[in-house]
């Protein structure tokens, strides 16, 4: 199958990038006795990973065989118990292996849109080197998004928006460190042909599934 690709690149920002100028400080310590034994930093790095957008077009893993006509005229995707769209996020979360041990949580924030006139089943799967999927983004399973809304005669559609947040822990995120992509997939299911409007299926060319995705790292380090 092939599916959309976008080429995202984290890089691991380590300690080391504050710079003090002490001469604008007042109270200085006087001695050892001063300072505390530990010093806790525990900031939140933050990444925009990028966008992808899917559709019923085969750059998003749709056959166009399921385009064509039946002997009423129906495309064939009308009436298959799945509608089936996907697209891949490269990702890089070696570059902070060797600070793994300071990661505390990792959030992934996606915003999606949908822009179907049908309600969509969403997952999206965290993937090898060897191409076999390590872990899921919901544990729990796929979540569902709402239909969007039709506007006029359905040539536009009013996307509802649904966002989710997604945080990690430890045990997770040493199962994922390693993965090289992020494979999501957007489902319609059980497509009946009465619930179509048969002068909307040509619109169904346009209409997409957006996401944007984005990361939070929270750290702890000792200063």
């Amino acid at each position: 199958m092939v599916v959309a690709r976008h080429s995202i690149r984290l890089i691991f920002l380590a300690a080391g990038i504050l710079h003090t100028q002490v001469s604008c400080l007042k109270d200085m310590p006087r001695s050892e006795e001063d300072l505390p034994h530990a010093l806790q930093w525990n900031p939140d790095l933050a990444f925009p990973l990028g966008k992808d957008s899917f559709g019923m077009n085969q750059e998003s893993g749709f056959d166009s065989v399921h385009w064509e006509p039946d002997t009423n005229g129906i495309p064939k995707w009308v009436n298959e118990l799945e509608v089936v769209m996907a697209g891949k996020v490269d990702i890089d979360l070696s570059s902070m292996s060797q600070n793994l041990d300071d990661v505390d949580q990792i959030l992934f924030r996606l915003n999606m849109y949908n822009g179907f006139p049908h309600e969509m089943s969403t997952q999206a799967y965290f993937m090898g080197a060897d191409g076999n999927p390590v872990d899921s983004m919901f544990e729990s399973g796929a979540i569902l998004v709402n239909p969007g809304g039709i506007t006029g005669n359905g040539e536009i559609i009013d996307p509802a928006v649904l966002r989710s947040d997604v945080i990690m822990d430890q045990e997770r995120i040493d199962r994922i460190w390693q993965v090289t992509e992020i494979l999501f997939r957007a489902v319609i299911r059980d497509v009946e042909a009465e619930e179509i409007d048969t002068a909307m299926i040509n619109y169904y060319h346009n209409y997409h599934f957006d996401l944007d995705v984005g990361m939070m790292v929270s750290l702890s380090l000792e200063l």
